[in-house]
């Protein structure tokens, strides 16, 4: 388990490093726009624009299979393991839990889906 957390904590700086690389220029009025939606409003503060997309559409649903979270992922220019570990560590930070459990695929927490709905 330890060594699985250690190889996604270094993908997802792996991928905060290619986005940067890759990025087309547009980050500026991507944070514009996330800066214009307060805490008050948005209970996905403290994500950004392509991992908030990511969190609304695993939500919608309890069960995801990988292959299903990986072209999740890739429609928004994401790398999957990244992506869950920087969306998880997001729940903890926010919920003290996980919101992505790997369980025969994927299961979301149905706990902080409904505090997210609140």
């Amino acid at each position: 388990a330890a060594r699985v957390s250690a190889v996604m904590a270094d993908t997802a700086r792996v991928s905060q490093v290619l986005g940067g690389i890759f990025s087309d220029g547009d980050d500026d009025d991507e944070e514009s726009v996330d800066d214009s939606v307060t805490e008050e409003e948005d209970g996905f503060s403290g994500l950004d624009a392509p991992h908030r997309a990511v969190v609304s559409a695993l939500i919608t649903r309890h069960q995801w299979t990988e292959d299903e979270i990986v072209g999740l992922a890739d429609e928004h220019q994401l790398m999957a393991a990244g992506a869950l570990e920087v969306i998880n560590e997001w729940a903890f930070d926010k919920f003290d839990d996980a919101i992505i459990e790997e369980y025969d695929g994927y299961e979301i927490n149905g706990d902080i889906v409904q505090q997210l709905m609140c």
